[in-house]
C-alpha cells in the first residue's frame, strides 16, 4: 500500500489541533466536554452544540467582488 501524501498528512495534523482548539473552546463557553475527535464543524441535530456566524464577519469574508478587465 502506498504511504500517504506529505500533504494530507499535514492537512490531518491540522484537522486535529484544530478538533482540540474547538473542544476547548466548547467546554470553556459551553462547559460541554467532548472529544476532539467528536468535534464537528457541521454539528448533527442529536449534537449538543452549534456554531452561529456572526453575521458582520460573513458578509465581509464572503463578499463577491466584480471581476475587473485586464487592459
Amino acid at each position: 500500500m502506498a504511504l500517504p501524501r506529505p500533504s494530507n498528512q499535514d492537512r490531518a495534523r491540522w484537522r486535529t489541533k484544530c478538533r482540540e482548539k474547538l473542544s476547548e473552546h466548547i467546554k470553556s463557553k459551553l462547559g460541554i466536554i467532548i472529544d476532539p475527535c467528536e468535534v464537528r464543524l457541521i454539528p448533527r441535530v442529536e449534537d449538543s452544540y452549534f456554531w452561529k456566524s456572526l453575521p458582520s464577519r460573513e458578509q465581509t469574508s464572503f463578499r463577491k467582488e466584480p471581476k475587473q478587465p485586464f487592459s
